[in-house]
């Protein structure tokens, strides 16, 4: 007997832990993939609403500041069949301004508003640009104006009170 033991892995050894670290990289690596949907899914969620939320207030304070001043609110058609499009204008003597909405061919949708003018401020334009939302749609309900601003094929709507027809 000559008292030395080896030490050492056997090839049988060797497999086993190449297999258990491959069976745990193959679970984190699905656990990655899972979370990045999670966080894709999430960041559509979030920028749908964000862009949501701005088109409200844009139309929302466009629609009270012309309110403010006296001018009359109504909503109107232009164009027919798949052209026609729902417009909000406002209308005072011999001034018009619009809030209107157009897709272009690259899918982006542009929310447009028109402002008068302000002092020494000429009259202007606002545009708001979104990739996620794809249109928008007002209608005349009683003195309300209805706005529903899709997106894919889902639609959220909100509705602006007493600012059409002189109801209060």
């Amino acid at each position: 007997m000559n008292g030395s033991s080896k030490k050492g892995s056997t090839l049988l050894e060797l497999c086993i832990v190449m297999a258990l670290i491959s069976i745990l990289l193959a679970i984190i690596g699905s656990f990655a993939v899972s979370v990045n949907g999670f966080t894709a899914a999430a960041k559509k969620k979030n920028d749908v609403t964000q862009d949501y939320l701005l088109c409200k207030k844009y139309i929302e304070s466009w629609v009270s500041r012309f309110k403010e001043e006296g001018y009359s609110l109504s909503v109107v058609q232009s164009g027919e069949g798949e052209e026609s499009q729902n417009h909000v204008k406002a209308v005072k003597d011999d001034y018009e301004y619009l809030v209107s909405a157009s897709v272009d061919v690259d899918g982006k949708f542009t929310l447009t508003l028109e402002y008068e003018a302000v002092g020494d401020e000429p009259e202007r334009e606002v545009k708001y640009v979104s990739e996620v939302l794809t249109s928008i749609k007002f209608s005349n309900d009683g003195g309300f104006i209805k706005c529903e601003i899709g997106y894919g094929d889902d639609v959220m709507a909100f509705v602006i009170g007493g600012v059409l027809g002189g109801v209060l």
